[in-house]
């Protein structure tokens, strides 16, 4: 059985933050300046190295490791789509 891998990259940090505020792969891509294939990639390396089945389980992992704080990517996601949706509106 493998280890789980706790060095990720910065990168890949930023990947599992970003969908732990609820970001999909193209806002997360275009946050990072990267192509969203590029995002898709490190969705690949982030699953092998938390031997997680999906991206969901991988941000569960990371958040339950402390990799991430689950507090403040749910406060952060809330208020960016409350922002979204105040231009939507607007």
């Amino acid at each position: 059985m493998s280890s789980i891998d706790r060095n990720l990259s910065d990168r890949e940090l930023s990947v599992v933050e970003l969908a732990a505020q609820g970001r999909v792969d193209k806002e997360i891509a275009r946050e990072l300046k990267i192509q969203p294939k590029t995002v898709r990639t490190y969705w690949e390396r982030l699953r092998q190295k938390l031997i997680a089945k999906t991206r969901t389980h991988a941000v569960t992992c990371a958040i339950a490791m402390g990799m991430i704080d689950a507090e403040s990517a749910c406060l952060k996601g809330r208020k960016d789509s409350s922002a979204a949706k105040g231009k939507a509106n607007g």
